[in-house]
């Protein structure tokens, strides 16, 4: 980077999570470098770091499955893993919207172990967990209490994303040394 840039960035945005790296770190089929604090280069292969993630969460779904944090399990299994590194490495569109479709047609077209499948989400709208948590499509000032609502998967989710933030503020960052307001 120009050191007008370095510049720049050192003004506008502290050395705190990826955000001086941009976009980099999100696109899965990027190979990236970077100089660290020490001046360091730093070279980054975001697709071997996925397909490492990838596994990271098969394994922990199927301890989840065994009901033991500490079961011995495989994890992904060499088809599925190599299906996953082509994927990554292939669809090269910077909308994730883009990508997320190619990855539903591959599941569509059975390129994983466990045969074809059709995956359906509504992000929003109808047959939203939004919608199922306030009964309505509609963004309204005020939602009747309905009893699902506490239960209901959309705010789990945003409890657990507080959860989340919260440990990461009040917890995680300050055992090293950072105070995030």
């Amino acid at each position: 980077m120009s050191s007008v840039l370095n510049n720049f960035l050192d003004d506008a945005i502290p050395p705190l999570g990826h955000g001086r790296a941009l976009v980099f770190p999100d696109m899965p089929f990027l190979k990236w470098r970077y100089r660290n604090y020490h001046g360091a280069e730093i070279v980054r292969d975001n697709t071997d770091l996925f397909c490492e993630a990838a596994n990271a969460l098969c394994m922990a779904m199927q301890r989840f499955i065994a009901g033991d944090a500490d079961a011995d399990v495989p994890g992904l299994g060499d088809r599925d893993r190599q299906t996953i590194e082509d994927l990554f490495r292939t669809t090269t569109k910077e909308d994730g919207d883009k990508r997320h479709d190619a990855w539903l047609k591959a599941i569509k077209s059975g390129k994983f172990s466990f045969g074809p499948e059709i995956v359906e989400y509504a992000g929003k709208g109808k047959g939203s967990w939004k919608e199922a948590a306030l009964g309505t499509n509609f963004d309204l000032p005020v939602h009747a209490y309905r009893e699902e609502f506490l239960t209901s998967n959309w705010k789990r989710f945003h409890d657990a994303v507080l959860a989340h933030r919260f440990h990461v503020i009040h917890d995680l960052l300050p055992s090293y040394g950072i105070c995030a307001a």
